[in-house]
């Protein structure tokens, strides 16, 4: 209880005293203590300065040691902790509770490829003898803290809640699109598995102790492996992961990702209850990511710890930006995960045949991300195709995948023989996956010269680069090509789907003569032409969209990631040109007029499709001011004298150099310095990863 001090006040507790915060002198606790969730550190002592120095050890070793697990827990949860714990507000012990020390065991290996310390012997299995294995693989069978439990529980008893209005939100987003990492069939199935699990094992009557026993049973089957065999069915499967945190997990993390994809005037929200799709995203990120740490925890990794982890970094991007270290970071978990699983190299043939087009699938999302990311930090990549074996998935639709073998085998017969194509021209099938997988490994090999500082033949590298990825392009069938003039009357989602991967395409040309430009110093009219075919496709676009009535909404980061860079060079070398003396010949390569109309274009769509409040925001309107002031510039002011450059000095300019690097505005900041330095804001990925990695 709180005494009285020499001079008649009331003493205040120890954190307060300490934080020279005011305390309301409340008994056992204090408000404050209360407020900020350290009920076990609220303590009032009757003589705070004569206290013995054994006692003031042991407090400074408590404080240093819940000041970790403070700083854990906050970079675990993501979101900030809510200012009251509520049964509504969710999981009101995930920002409190103590998590267990790790604990010593030797989890499993996972695959082991031809350098590791057991391939001879089990290269050699018939001379050795059957059964040797010198990894045994010994798992922790530790049981799980009681507080995790606890917090278990809290996250079973929130999915009963709600996963049927995740289930109805799901199947609205499958409506629009068909998704090609985990597609509607497998999706669907393992929520029937999961409502099966809860229904069986929540019960009303007895409350919170069924959801603990739950909870201490996903705990207990999380050192479990899933036993599978070749003939195995989906529906089969799908029991043999319900009830797993990694699955519980993976359905919170598909409900973050839809949850923006959905318009908000969607009968689905109001029949399930829910107003604010941004609340529905933190939750799931929030709950997503401890399902990650308690699969984690046991260190067996498993193909729904993969699936899950996808969708948790994509989530993590939607959330929170590319330019965020929590996305690079999950991507890190997601590269190791897929190492061990072995999905890098050729299928298992024990493996059920729907299982190892999932596993192709999940590879193509982790090694795309991977380079998307790399792309926009400018980072190395986690994955490298130099030491990979990624398969190329079979052209079929999610339900040839998990249909019986008659039909399955009938639909791969119909395949193209030579390159694995469908034949019926529908590229919402396995088509994706394989033009993503083509699209990431041109990218790869962008990063690549980015990356190396040795620029030994880099012009005739590039050159080479380009006219591969350009191959590459012109190899896919005809119906995964964006053709902005057909059906103009119409425009679906897998015309989106078709223009994301026309401007990755023409992205990755871009990088490649911007690099050829930073290294040697030199002009090219590569960068230029790429930078008009990237500004013309976009405005092809959107106009598109307007004829088939549909706003363009949600092409935030084509604007920000594609389209600003691309309107940097052409910007500043039509401010030099109209600053240049040289008459520009009758076949230039920069058409004055069609730049200025499309940068002006440009300038419109940032100021008008981008709305106060969105990521982006703050960028789209640097972009348009910077824009428009070239734009001023080369329209109102008059044509310098001859042999004079901006600042009346003769003979300054040349068009030896690489012009667009030169030109500054009047705050001496240069705009694609400038493109350069904004990859620090986090932008929302918004079109890019929804039609990447949803499933």
């Amino acid at each position: 209880m709180a005494t009285t001090r020499r001079n008649g006040q009331l003493s205040s507790c120890e954190p307060c005293r300490k934080s020279k915060l005011r305390c309301d002198h409340s008994t056992p606790i204090c408000g404050r203590c209360t407020r900020r969730g350290q009920p076990n550190l609220c303590i009032y002592h009757p003589a705070p300065l004569t206290q013995d120095p054994g006692l003031r050890q042991r407090k400074r070793r408590r404080y240093n040691n819940d000041d970790n697990t403070e700083r854990t827990l906050n970079k675990l949860s993501l979101v900030s902790p809510p200012a009251s714990a509520s049964p509504e507000g969710g999981l009101s012990d995930a920002y409190s509770v103590n998590w267990s020390q790790k604990e010593t065991s030797n989890s499993t290996a996972g695959f082991l490829g031809l350098t590791s310390f057991s391939a001879v012997f089990t290269e050699h299995d018939n001379c050795l003898g059957t059964g040797i294995k010198l990894f045994s693989g010994n798992v922790n069978t530790n049981t799980a803290d009681p507080k995790q439990i606890d917090l278990g529980a809290q996250i079973l008893r929130l999915l009963s809640q709600d996963i049927l209005f995740y289930e109805k939100l799901i199947e609205a987003r499958f409506q629009v699109f068909k998704g090609w990492t985990q597609g509607a069939p497998t999706v669907l199935a393992i929520f029937k598995a999961v409502k099966d699990t809860l229904a069986r094992s929540l019960s009303s009557d007895t409350g919170d102790e069924s959801a603990l026993s739950l909870s201490k049973e996903l705990f207990k089957n999380r050192t479990n492996t899933v036993d599978i065999n070749p003939s195995m069915t989906l529906q089969e499967y799908t029991p043999l992961i319900s009830s797993r945190w990694e699955t519980i997990g993976l359905i919170f993390s598909l409900a973050g990702l839809v949850s923006p994809l959905i318009p908000h005037d969607d009968l689905v929200w109001k029949r399930g209850g829910q107003a604010d799709p941004k609340a529905l995203e933190r939750q799931s990120t929030t709950v997503s990511d401890i399902c990650v740490r308690f699969s984690n925890n046991c260190g067996l990794v498993n193909d729904p710890l993969s699936w899950l982890l996808v969708h948790h970094t994509a989530l993590l991007i939607q959330v929170y930006g590319d330019g965020d270290y929590r996305p690079w970071n999950e991507l890190g978990e997601l590269a190791t995960t897929v190492f061990a699983l072995g999905l890098h190299q050729e299928p298992d043939d024990t493996v059920p045949f729907f299982l190892t087009e999932i596993r192709k699938r999940i590879m193509i999302a982790a090694y795309s991300l991977d380079k998307q990311l790399a792309t926009f930090l400018g980072r190395p990549p986690l994955i490298s195709w130099r030491y990979c074996n990624i398969q190329l998935p079979l052209d079929l639709s999610y339900d040839e995948i998990v249909a019986d073998p008659a039909t399955r085998d009938a639909a791969i017969a119909k395949l193209e023989a030579n390159n694995g194509w469908n034949t019926e021209g529908n590229p919402g099938k396995g088509g994706w996956a394989r033009a993503i997988l083509i699209a990431s490994i041109v990218r790869e090999k962008v990063l690549e010269l980015s990356l190396c500082h040795q620029a030994d033949d880099l012009a005739q590298k590039v050159e080479a680069v380009s006219q591969e990825s350009n191959q590459m392009r012109l190899g896919l069938p005809e119906f995964l090509h964006w053709n902005p003039e057909h059906d103009s009357s119409s425009f679906s989602h897998d015309d989106n789907v078709l223009f994301q991967l026309h401007l990755d395409f023409l992205y990755s040309r871009f990088l490649l003569y911007r690099i050829l430009n930073r290294r040697t110093q030199t002009q090219s009219d590569g960068i230029i032409k790429a930078s008009r075919d990237i500004l013309s496709a976009l405005i092809q676009m959107v106009a598109k969209k307007n004829r088939a009535r549909k706003p363009p909404v949600n092409i935030g980061w084509d604007l920000c990631f594609f389209c600003l860079p691309a309107a940097g060079v052409l910007a500043i070398e039509l401010l030099h040109r109209s600053q240049s003396t040289i008459e520009p010949s009758a076949t230039s390569s920069f058409p004055r007029s069609e730049i200025i109309q499309n940068l002006s274009i440009l300038a419109s769509y940032l100021e008008s499709l981008i709305q106060p409040g969105d990521p982006n925001y703050e960028i789209a309107q640097q972009g348009k001011k910077s824009i428009r002031h070239v734009l001023d510039r080369i329209l109102s002011d008059p044509l310098p004298p001859p042999g004079a450059d901006s600042t009346g000095a003769a003979g300054e300019i040349s068009l030896d150099q690489p012009t667009f690097m030169r030109a500054e505005f009047d705050d001496g900041m240069q705009f694609l310095e400038w493109l350069d330095t904004s990859n620090n804001v986090n932008y929302r990925q918004e079109s890019w990863v929804n039609w990447l990695t949803f499933s």
